[in-house]
């Protein structure tokens, strides 16, 4: 665990070198002189991303679309995108900027509608953003896409846009109230370098940790931790609630991971469990779900366990998880829905953030305590394979932070509709 948190360590040091590189090609493009559009449509200019542009021609509001789940300052809204035509006929998507959700829903009156005749525009300019998908606005309102595709878009409205999208900083004549102009990204550090010093802390602090636990339990062979480790039959029908209808080999492997190593004795508790009626098998790819009387029996596994530890640190646990819950998986969906390159840096500082709290249950509940290098390994693993954000069929983030869910809600005896109620 120590070589992983120290690797996560010199990753983050690698994203701020990243981040930073990153920042000096923005301040290059935004520092460079301004170029006339067409100068970059015929190859004249390079396409440069965040490079100052300016065009002059005439907005089509009937090729007007909407790029949805944008925010500014807070709200929620919409970018309200209209294409110009220049001299030539070339139309090129101008993102005029951001209107709330209430405009987009009809709510707001305020007038957003794009100046007639020749408009002079001066903007960013923006290449492509790939796998948009596009949906018919609510009750024949504008198209919407979630990403600002233009091969999409060029679908979409029936017309061809060019091949690069500008970003309206300022127009000629004025806009008016709505929309927004979209202001120029931040170019600051982000947080790489305090996550790295936290990976450095936390690598030494588990050597500590370590030593603290080996002490306690040689001073009491039973306890790992503070508690008596959970019994094979415990983590068998455990591994098998987690796993929902999984296979033999998924419950399995739970088991193993929830014991923190791989033990024939959790093998044969399944097979014992299947045997008395507590574990059905159901399918020809064999799926495991537990009868009523193995959730009983489960719960009463549970309900003992609870009764010899120090809940007080399993309950802050709880607490720290549902703290973080919400903004984890609104923070994976802005990566799903807009590929927010900032989404997996505050999913993986929430991670950091539930860091003590996870340490703090996994002293008492050692089958608590892979979650952490679970969940880092997912995100290190998903910055190559994006799939290891949210992919069900292996160990990723996602999934690892619902079966986290799962295992505290089976552990406190909790149920997801009473934290709904609450």
């Amino acid at each position: 665990m120590v070589i992983v948190m120290m690797s996560l360590g010199f990753w983050q040091l690698d994203r701020l070198d990243e981040r930073r590189a990153a920042n000096d090609d923005v301040r290059s493009a935004l520092d460079a002189p301004e170029v006339e559009i067409g100068a970059v449509l015929d190859g004249t200019e390079p396409v440069v991303e965040q490079r100052a542009v300016v065009l002059t021609g005439a907005y089509r509001p009937d090729l007007e679309f909407l790029v949805a789940n944008r925010s500014l300052d807070g709200a929620a809204g919409s970018w309200l995108v209209t294409p110009i035509e220049l001299d030539d006929g070339t139309l090129v998507a101008v993102s005029r900027g951001f209107v709330p959700r209430l405009w987009v829903a009809g709510v707001d009156e305020r007038d957003a509608a794009a100046p007639q005749g020749e408009v002079a525009v001066a903007g960013r300019l923006h290449t492509s953003v790939e796998g948009g998908r596009s949906a018919t606005g609510d009750d024949g309102g504008l198209p919407e896409l979630n990403r600002l595709d233009l091969d999409e878009a060029s679908e979409v409205l029936g017309a061809t846009l060019a091949p690069v999208w500008v970003q309206l900083a300022s127009q000629e004549p004025p806009p008016g109230e709505l929309p927004v102009p979209v202001p120029p990204p931040g170019l600051d550090e982000g947080p790489h370098l305090s996550y790295a010093f936290q990976w450095f802390f936390f690598s030494a602090g588990t050597v500590v940790a370590y030593a603290a636990i080996l002490r306690r339990r040689w001073r009491d062979p039973r306890r790992f931790g503070g508690v008596i480790t959970s019994t094979p039959e415990t983590l068998g029908l455990l591994a098998t609630r987690l796993r929902g209808r999984g296979t033999a080999a998924d419950v399995r492997r739970t088991a193993a991971q929830l014991a923190g190593r791989g033990d024939p004795a959790l093998d044969d508790a399944v097979d014992d469990a299947v045997a008395a009626g507590m574990i059905r098998v159901l399918g020809d790819d064999l799926r495991h779900s537990l009868t009523p009387d193995g959730a009983e029996r489960l719960a009463e596994l549970l309900a003992d366990e609870l009764e010899r530890v120090d809940p007080e640190p399993l309950a802050d646990g709880y607490d720290a998880f549902l703290a973080a819950n919400q903004p984890f998986l609104a923070a994976l969906a802005s990566w799903q829905i807009e590929g927010d390159p900032v989404a997996p840096v505050r999913m993986a500082g929430l991670v950091d953030e539930l860091a003590p709290a996870l340490r703090g249950m996994g002293v008492e509940l050692p089958r608590l305590d892979g979650y952490r290098t679970r969940l880092d390994t997912a995100l290190a693993l998903a910055a190559d394979d994006p799939r290891w954000y949210d992919s069900p069929t292996i160990d990723s983030a996602h999934t690892v932070w619902f079966e986290l869910h799962e295992h505290l809600l089976a552990t406190l005896g909790r149920e997801r509709a009473a934290e709904r109620a609450g």
